[in-house]
């Protein structure tokens, strides 16, 4: 029960990040892949893809469902008593403070609050890939630079219903540049550039351009790296790693470290008037500040 229960919350990060992550996606394509992977067996995948099939109609996914086989194993576990009280199944599933019995537990699932933050955590990384916050940031800023471009050339457009996606708002960033190139350039008249005493005026066009350049693109650039954090660029977080590491961790804690302790003798400091726990020659000079509040000193 204690490695399906872990198995199950690990299949949950798994199903949520391949919707998520292309990194994810890439390795995990299909529901036979991770079942190859080990993350779920055969009769898992046969009982997903049947509410799966059953949620195709409103675009829905069951990714819920490994969660609930979770709370169904701590129920039984309950039940035959291999959960000793209800207070260490409060502190796993969180029930609602008012006093419940397990059967209104099990009658009423909307006692159930969270199964720890590991649910609400992907519930919100789903959310933000569902409206991602930070694309605001570029598209409304560069559809203004758009905007400009355009009123620079001497053209006007309505103002569209919607903001455009990510990839159109980067192309009129750098359709907005390639038609400075042309928009900015000194027109000729008679055959010849227009003649102005002042130095600054040749520089002033290229200076205002090469500033633009270098703000917009720089705050495009930012916003690209912003846009999809769980990508496949070097920079981005290691969604697989991340997977295989709660995977292993977990099942470690709940086979080898399970009752495994060392065995307990007395500590260094057993009778000992001070305790002083060793420092290195080098961080032992270094100077300590204990916490002391700002107030303290003053009588």
């Amino acid at each position: 029960m204690r490695r399906n229960v872990v198995r199950y919350m690990v299949l949950t990060q798994v199903l949520i990040f391949r919707d998520i992550s292309m990194q994810v996606r890439r390795r995990l394509p299909t529901l036979d892949t991770i079942v190859a992977a080990g993350f779920m067996t055969e009769a898992e995948r046969d009982k997903y893809s049947v509410y799966n099939n059953k949620l195709k109609e409103i675009k829905c996914n069951p990714h819920f469902l490994p969660i609930q086989w979770c709370y169904a194993i701590l129920f039984e576990a309950r039940t035959s008593g291999k959960l000793s009280c209800d207070l260490m199944l409060n502190e796993i599933v969180k029930v609602c403070p008012h006093q419940c019995s397990l059967s209104e537990m099990s009658n009423h699932p909307s006692n159930i609050k969270h199964i720890g933050e590991f649910r609400r955590g992907l519930a919100q990384l789903a959310n933000f890939d569902w409206v991602p916050i930070p694309l605001v940031y570029p598209q409304v800023s560069n559809l203004l630079n758009l905007y400009t471009c355009h009123a620079g050339v001497g053209q006007t457009l309505p103002v569209p219903a919607e903001i455009p996606n990510s990839w159109v708002v980067f192309l009129a960033v750098r359709s907005y540049f390639f038609l400075c190139l042309i928009a900015r350039q000194s027109v000729l008249i008679d055959g010849e550039p227009p003649k102005d005493e002042n130095m600054l005026y040749p520089m002033v066009p290229f200076a205002m351009t090469a500033l633009q350049y270098i703000f917009y693109v720089g705050w495009m650039k930012v916003a690209e790296s912003l846009m999809n954090p769980l990508g496949e660029d070097d920079d981005d977080f290691e969604c697989n790693y991340l997977i295989d590491r709660n995977l292993r961790v977990g099942l470690t804690i709940v086979d080898d470290c399970y009752g495994d302790l060392p065995l307990q003798q007395k500590d260094n400091f057993w009778g000992a008037d001070a305790i002083e726990p060793l420092y290195s020659a080098e961080s032992a000079v270094k100077a300590v500040y204990p916490q002391i509040g700002s107030a303290a000193n003053y009588e």
